[in-house]
């Protein structure tokens, strides 16, 4: 995630900073704007209210979109959509995406003051977002679907997947490698960017959810059901790592690569602090599952979680442990991001 004074949230999973870090305005109505997690009315201005490009998103069912200006009180604000918004993603400081149900996709290109209805071509439902810089993007969903833009999402052009199998994550690496995971433990590889991907390859028993690639270091982890954790140093090849105790549904991998935050069921936190090498539970205070997992650029040990039923935590430890924040919304939250 980009440095940020704010926080974004939205449906699925992984972050770069969409907004500006310009101080929170003190009032004016809020911006519209859509994500993962239930449909939400614009908020006002003051204590994590609306106006002012920039902030802190998070998306999630029926449209929900939320917002916040410092980091800890977040208002709701109206999507262009009611549909879910599993999948949210941003760049720089002015743009950002979110995709979800009926391959909705919407954008913002004035740090979250606005949100409108792009065109991602397609009515297959969209799980997962990733960027590698403002031009060039992909999303992925149901039936094995994948899309490409280089024109920052102006226009989507279907890559072949060579697979059925429903896609719940991707990762676009600065250095070209793309990797895409879903159903049955399948993940697809690229090297061009996203171009092409090659043959499946089945490395888990069960589904994958997430997955995060660090292009500049070389270093990624892949998580899913059963508490499946695989990890790389190549992009080539993905080994198991220590298991967690339960389904993990998400994870954020810090600038270095040295630390791995995955969240899941029951409230689980899983994390590592030397590249995988070792595992623990983190404490998150909480039963309701998390889908989400996100940190400031400004502050490594800053971080959120969002999941079932509006659950929103925030970390001040790089995930050891979290405290719950006051959600505006018991709709289910997705994604979240700063913007």
């Amino acid at each position: 995630m980009k440095p940020m004074r704010v926080l974004f949230l939205a449906l699925v999973s992984i972050a770069v900073g969409c907004g500006g870090s310009n101080p929170a305005p003190t009032g004016g109505s809020g911006g519209t704007g859509g994500a993962a997690g239930g449909g939400g009315t614009g908020g006002t201005g003051g204590t994590g209210g609306a106006g002012g490009p920039g902030g802190s998103w998070l998306t999630g069912s029926e449209g929900t979109l939320l917002a916040s200006y410092d980091g800890a009180n977040f208002a709701a604000h109206t999507a262009p959509t009611t549909n879910d918004l599993f999948a949210l993603t941003c760049v720089g400081h002015l743009d950002g995406w979110a995709a979800g149900a009926g391959g909705v996709l919407i954008g913002t290109h004035d740090g979250g003051l606005d949100w409108t209805l792009e065109s991602s071509g397609v009515s297959t439902t969209l799980r997962a977002l990733a960027f590698s810089d403002r031009d060039h993007g992909l999303a992925v969903g149901d039936a094995g679907v994948i899309l490409r833009t280089t024109d920052g999402g102006e226009s989507w052009t279907p890559v072949a997947s060579h697979t059925t199998a429903d896609l719940r994550g991707v990762a676009l690496g600065s250095d070209g490698r793309a990797f895409a995971v879903g159903a049955g433990g399948v993940m697809l590889r690229s090297v061009d960017g996203g171009q092409t991907f090659g043959t499946p390859a089945s490395l888990a028993a069960t589904d994958l959810r997430a997955v995060r690639w660090n292009g500049s270091v070389g270093a990624g982890f892949a998580v899913g059901l059963g508490g499946v954790v695989l990890g790389s140093t190549d992009g080539a090849s993905w080994q198991p790592l220590e298991a967690a105790a339960g389904d993990l549904k998400a994870i954020s991998l810090s600038d270095d690569a040295t630390r791995a935050v995955a969240v899941g069921a029951n409230g689980l936190v899983w994390r590592t602090v030397d590249a995988g090498a070792h595992w623990s539970a983190g404490t998150s205070g909480t039963t309701a599952s998390l889908a989400t997992i996100g940190f400031s650029d400004d502050d490594e040990g800053l971080g959120w979680a969002a999941g079932a039923g509006g659950a929103l935590l925030v970390t001040h430890d790089g995930g050891a442990s979290f405290s719950a924040l006051v959600s505006p919304t018991t709709h289910d939250l997705f994604a979240v991001e700063d913007l």
